[in-house]
């Protein structure tokens, strides 16, 4: 879903910032962020952006439940497009 929407919105992943975040389980956010690395190498082979992962927050998590996961995406600033 991520490669889709980055395809909608520009097909360039490099306009974005992500993250992972998880709830309890990193080791869930660590296999996210690897299948989110290959999924970007094997659509954009020049992708090279660190991406972070952090853990989902209470505020969050009393509506999910103990075991969230997902990706956050805020695209960068360009003025040029503005």
């Amino acid at each position: 879903m991520l490669v889709n929407y980055v395809k909608e919105n520009g097909n360039d992943p490099n306009r974005f910032t992500f993250i992972v975040g998880h709830g309890y389980d990193i080791g869930e956010g660590d296999v996210m962020l690897g299948m989110l690395k290959e999924a970007f190498a094997k659509e954009w082979p020049g992708f090279d952006q660190d991406v972070e992962i952090g853990q989902i927050g209470a505020t969050i998590g009393v509506h999910t439940g103990p075991y969230p996961i997902g990706f956050g995406v805020v695209e960068k600033w360009n003025a040029d497009r503005n």
